[in-house]
C-alpha cells in the first residue's frame, strides 16, 4: 500500500501543532527559569547538607516516640519526612492540625491515623525540640 499526502496538509498540521505547543507550554511552564533556578540551588549547594535532614527527621522520629500514642517505625526514617502514626482515643487531627498551626508548626491534617512532619534547611533542632514541646501542650 502506498500513501501519497499533500505536503500542504502536512505543513500545515506542523504548524498548527507548533503554534498550539507553543501556547500551551508557554501559559503552564512560564516560570520555569525559576524553577530550574530552584533545581541548580539544590544540586550545587543543598546536597552536602542532606545528610542534616534526615539527622533530624530521626530526632524528630524517637522525640515523637516518646509521646504517649504516638509511634513512628524508625527504620522507615531515611528522608526528611516522618511518619507519625497516632493510636490515640478521640484523637481529632483537625483540631490538633489546627493549635500546632497557631504556635508556627505546619503539618498535614492527619489522613488514616498517620500525621506527615517534614524537616528541611530551616529546621534545627531547637525547633524539633519546640515542636515536640508544643505537641505535649497541645495534648
Amino acid at each position: 500500500m502506498i500513501f501519497v499526502f499533500d505536503t500542504s496538509i502536512i505543513t500545515y498540521g506542523a504548524i498548527l501543532f507548533c503554534i498550539f505547543s507553543y501556547n500551551y507550554f508557554r501559559l503552564t511552564m512560564r516560570q520555569a527559569g525559576f524553577l530550574a533556578a530552584c533545581g541548580i540551588i539544590s544540586i550545587e549547594k543543598m546536597v552536602d547538607r542532606l545528610k542534616e535532614d534526615h539527622d533530624n527527621a530521626k530526632y524528630l522520629a524517637e522525640k515523637l516516640n516518646e509521646i504517649e500514642g504516638f509511634s513512628v517505625d524508625l527504620d522507615k526514617v531515611q528522608i526528611n519526612m516522618v511518619f507519625c502514626n497516632v493510636s490515640r482515643e478521640n484523637f481529632d487531627f483537625e483540631d490538633f492540625g489546627k493549635k500546632l498551626l497557631e504556635k508556627g508548626i505546619k503539618t498535614n491534617p492527619g489522613y488514616d491515623g498517620v500525621i506527615r512532619f517534614v524537616t528541611n534547611k530551616d529546621v534545627t533542632r531547637e525547633d524539633i525540640d519546640y515542636t515536640i514541646q508544643c505537641i505535649k501542650e497541645v495534648l
